[in-house]
């Protein structure tokens, strides 16, 4: 079984750190929405949404939203990507990318399909939960820091990667 706690790591680029929208209202989806016949509206008004959160309110065929997390181990010995998508033209519309790079030079590569992420943004972070439980997420209402969780048993994959900036 692989563990994703891995050696420290550190974030390769600074979360953006934010006071300004700390009174963001409280947004839940269920993903993947709904598909809409007319063209897709992207939410680009800064301030009415939390930086993190979902941006697509009426997505087409063509449509994909993500959330990416990448972590290198500050001897740069290993690393680690994990990438939650929403892709409207395919099935299953959601999935995860997960990719391990280990020390010993061992690379391991899994994808994993999903059925629903439920997202609820948290000031300028996001929550989310996968339906079936195998992975998820919570950052910091400023996204200073994440907590990532996968449970992918199946794969020999389990763990928590905390990810804070500096």
């Amino acid at each position: 079984m692989y563990s994703l706690l891995l050696p420290s790591f550190a974030i390769l680029s600074n979360a953006l750190l934010t006071t300004a929208f700390q009174a963001l209202p409280l947004q839940s989806y269920i993903l993947p929405l709904p598909l809409s016949n007319t063209s897709t509206s992207l939410t680009t008004a800064v301030g009415t949404f939390a930086l993190d959160g979902v941006f697509l309110t009426s997505p087409t065929t063509a449509s994909y939203e993500s959330w990416f997390f990448y972590a290198v181990a500050t001897d740069l010995s290993a690393s680690i990507s994990i990438l939650s998508v929403v892709n409207y033209s395919s099935s299953p519309a959601l999935s995860l990318a997960l990719q391990i790079s280990l020390p010993n030079g061992t690379l391991i590569s899994i994808s994993a399909p999903g059925d629903r992420l439920f997202v609820s943004t948290v000031g300028e972070g996001s929550k989310a939960q996968a339906s079936d439980s195998a992975y998820g997420w919570w950052s910091r209402p400023e996204i200073g820091e994440y907590e990532i969780e996968v449970r992918l048993k199946e794969h020999g994959v389990e763990g928590r990667l905390r990810l804070q900036s500096v």
